[in-house]
């Protein structure tokens, strides 16, 4: 199974917002678009066997070099065999 969660950032006063992942699992990426982005990722089933609870982070920065971060943890809970 693989993971898709939208990001959305609300900035009223700045037009160019440039979003980035910090920290994450391998594999994971955020497709980011302006404002918006997509959190991707597929956990390697190796992984899943040594552990089911992950963490990332998302960092959004303006055009004025202000800086926001949000934390998130991920929790694979069951596992859906191919």
């Amino acid at each position: 199974p693989t993971l898709r969660l939208p990001v959305v950032v609300r900035d009223d006063d700045s037009t160019d917002v440039t979003l980035r992942l910090v920290a994450g699992p391998e594999g994971m990426a955020l497709e980011a678009r302006g404002k918006r982005g997509l959190l991707v990722w597929t956990p390697a089933p190796d992984r899943l066997a040594r552990r089911r609870v992950f963490g990332a982070t998302v960092e959004a920065t303006d055009e004025d070099g202000n800086r926001a971060q949000q934390g998130l943890t991920v929790v694979v809970d069951g596992v859906l065999e191919d």
